[in-house]
């Protein structure tokens, strides 16, 4: 429906935002209110704090490197082998792309894509000069492992609670990345 015209796609987009205005909640001492009322000029009055955390690498390493689950992990949860997936790049990257065309598991266009990414590493993958707002920074499919290993600068958004904000911290810390955070 909304790849029917681009008036079609604009309106569905604006009203998954205005309905993210009236449900997302926003909290300021005791008083919760919808984002909406909360944006409303003259709402809130004070102001936060905002904090600066930059990652414990300097140099950003702009070789494209694919988390690859082949082997032992084929066909299983992504998350049994997130620990020692291995990382493809160069060459290997260059023939699992076309490998993967020829299975049928990509388009031609997404491996032309991602190759020149590769062949153009260092005009698309150092990201010190961008920065990328993620909500539910830490959620397991996001991209903040990969955004940080390529130097980004995250604002995040996330639930307060202490293992996330350490794995977050974390994941900053051995990064060339950045995390801006409330």
């Amino acid at each position: 429906l909304s790849c029917t015209s681009k008036e079609n796609a604009i309106k569905i987009a604006q009203d998954g935002l205005d309905k993210a205005y009236e449900l997302f909640e926003f909290k300021r001492g005791d008083k919760i209110m919808s984002f909406k009322e909360a944006m409303k000029k003259g709402t809130i009055t004070d102001s936060y704090d905002t904090h600066v955390m930059k990652g414990d690498q300097d140099k950003i390493d702009t070789t494209l490197k694919v988390s690859y689950g082949g082997g032992e992990y084929q066909g299983k949860p992504y998350y049994l082998g997130r620990e020692n997936m291995k990382k493809i790049s160069g060459v290997e990257l260059r023939e699992q792309l076309d490998k993967w065309v020829k299975y049928g598991t990509i388009e031609a266009s997404a491996a032309e894509s991602i190759a020149n990414v590769a062949n153009n590493k260092d005009e698309y993958l150092d990201l010190s000069n961008h920065y990328f707002i993620l909500l539910g920074a830490t959620s397991a499919m996001g991209p903040l492992y990969f955004l940080l290993s390529y130097g980004a600068n995250i604002i995040a958004v996330d639930l307060n609670r202490d293992f996330i904000w350490k794995k977050l911290f974390k994941a900053v810390k051995d990064s060339p990345g950045r995390l801006i955070f409330p």
